[in-house]
């Protein structure tokens, strides 16, 4: 009851659902953990985070956002939680531009370590349903990424 005497409307915690496409972009760091083994933990842990700083910083630049980091990768979302145009576009694009950045990164690596390090990114993009998340979508692309 409002302080007018008016019953209030009631409150829900539930997020309103809508329908959209959202595309998703994962990537991943083919032999992470063999790799981490051979050259360290340090080693590892300053990999990964110029890794993700990079993509992050890539991904940003295109219009989406980082939704979660796993480890040696990470799940970006164009076009969510705020609907952008050509979503797909800007993350296909983000993928191409994280590749060849990741050539610079991989010179260097095989440089000190010996090492060639070899990045898969996987997009797909469809219309979930969203209010907390984007399930439907975020199912496919990983898979798209093996």
């Amino acid at each position: 009851m409002s302080s007018t005497g008016v019953p209030s409307a009631p409150t829900s915690s539930r997020p309103r659902a809508e329908r959209r496409h959202v595309t998703v972009l994962f990537s991943d760091l083919v032999g992470f953990t063999p790799l981490s083994e051979r050259v360290g933990e340090e080693t590892t842990y300053e990999l990964v985070r110029r890794l993700t700083a990079e993509q992050e910083r890539i991904v940003e630049h295109h219009g989406g956002g980082i939704r979660d980091f796993a480890g040696d990768g990470i799940m970006a979302l164009f076009g969510a939680p705020v609907a952008i145009e050509e979503a797909p576009q800007r993350a296909c694009d983000a993928a191409l531009e994280i590749q060849h950045r990741m050539q610079d990164l991989s010179a260097e690596f095989r440089q000190d370590f010996g090492e060639q390090l070899w990045l898969r990114i996987g997009i797909h993009t469809g219309p979930p349903w969203s209010a907390t998340s984007v399930i439907n979508t975020t199912h496919t692309a990983p898979w798209v990424t093996a």
